[in-house]
C-alpha cells in the first residue's frame, strides 16, 4: 500500500494548464503543391515549414488549421485548394465550430493546451471557441510581422531561418 501522502493529490488546482500536454496549431498557407499530398507535405511556405521545425523540435504532437477542412492531421491526404477562411459570421462560426471539434475529437476526450501559431484570422476564432470549451490557447505570434515570426521560431529552434 502507498503512503498516505502519495494518495492524496497534490495541492492545488489539478486543472492548471502547465500539466496538461500541449498541442500546437499551425496554420496553412497559400503555397502548396499541385497534388494530392500529406497535409505535413502540401504546405510549402516557409512560415507553414518553420512552424513544422519549431513544432516538431519540442516534441509535441501537431496539427494544421486550413480554411477548407478546419483541423487536419499532419499525415491526412488532401488535394491542393484555393479557398480562403470565410467572411460571413455564421460561416466563420461552422468553420471555428468543427476545427475546434476536429481537434477534441483527434485527442479522444482527453484534455489539453493549445500553442496556436497561426495568423490572427484563424486564431482568433479558433481560439475563442476553443477558451470557449474551457482549453487554454496560448497565441506567442500574435501581432508580429512574418519576419518577426520567422524570427522568433528560429530562435527557439535550430536557428535557421527558412
Amino acid at each position: 500500500s502507498l503512503p498516505r501522502e502519495l494518495l492524496r493529490p497534490p495541492a492545488g488546482d489539478l486543472s492548471n494548464a502547465s500539466i496538461l500536454p500541449t498541442i500546437v496549431v499551425i496554420g496553412c498557407g497559400k503555397s502548396k503543391l499541385t497534388r494530392t499530398a500529406r497535409a505535413r507535405e502540401l504546405y510549402t511556405g516557409n512560415l507553414f515549414r518553420a512552424c513544422v521545425r519549431y513544432a516538431e523540435s519540442r516534441g509535441a504532437p501537431w496539427g494544421i488549421l486550413s480554411a477548407l477542412h478546419g483541423f487536419l492531421r499532419p499525415d491526412q491526404r488532401i488535394r491542393p485548394y484555393d479557398y480562403r477562411l470565410p467572411k460571413r459570421q455564421q460561416e466563420l462560426a461552422h468553420w471555428r465550430i468543427n476545427a475546434a471539434t476536429g481537434l477534441s475529437y483527434w485527442r479522444g476526450g482527453h484534455r489539453f493546451t493549445v500553442e496556436c501559431l497561426a495568423g490572427e484570422d484563424y486564431a482568433a476564432p479558433f481560439c475563442e471557441e476553443l477558451e470557449r470549451r474551457g482549453v487554454t490557447c496560448a497565441r506567442p505570434l500574435r501581432g508580429m510581422s512574418v519576419g518577426t515570426r520567422l524570427q522568433w521560431l528560429g530562435q527557439r529552434t535550430s536557428g535557421r531561418v527558412p
